[in-house]
């Protein structure tokens, strides 16, 4: 009988280890880790512009805004560009030494950021004209646009020599890059 207590005290402390073994693993259960990951595209727009602008009278001085919406959800940059240098005389009739057949303008750009100050560039028509040497534009540093209202304002005075008559024009092209 002596030998069977012991035995019988060996099995119940083993039955006791396996317990606090199991209730142990069900207290610290195995951690798992999953990585999740994902990106943003970076992109940049510019929509909303209320082109074509028509100017009545190119020969009386003058200014007009036009809005667009820009949603840059990175740094960026923009450029501009005018197809002629000035508002131009369409057409065949080339204006003699006493007359004009450009109206040089200038141009205001404002985009707000969301944070720090906004883009407010002014630029000569002749400065961004399509293949100019020297075209420089601020740009967004490391601040973003989302969502923001930007304008383009044209100011316009004709020279001292009178106008000819008949339709002036230009185009202007502006262009919205995520920064490199």
């Amino acid at each position: 009988m002596r030998a069977a207590i012991p035995r019988c005290i060996h099995l119940a402390l083993l039955v006791c280890l396996i317990a606090a073994a199991a209730s142990q693993a069900i207290a610290n259960p195995s951690s798992i880790s999953i990585e999740v990951t994902g990106t943003v595209e970076p992109r940049c727009l510019n929509t909303g512009f209320d082109a074509p602008l028509r100017i009545q009278d190119v020969a009386s001085a003058g200014t007009d805004t036009i809005a667009f919406n820009v949603n840059c959800n990175a740094p960026f940059q923009y450029s501009l560009d005018s197809q002629n240098g000035a508002l131009t005389l369409d057409g065949a009739a080339h204006p003699d030494g006493n007359m004009a057949g450009e109206v040089l303008y200038t141009v205001l750009i404002r985009i707000p950021l969301n944070s720090g100050p906004a883009i407010d560039d002014v630029r000569a028509s002749r400065a961004i004209k399509a293949g100019a040497a020297v075209r420089h534009f601020t740009n967004s540093r490391n601040a973003v646009a989302i969502d923001k209202p930007g304008q383009m304002t044209i100011s316009w005075e004709p020279g001292s020599k009178r106008l000819m008559a008949g339709a002036y024009q230009d185009r202007l092209t502006m262009k919205l890059s995520i920064r490199p």
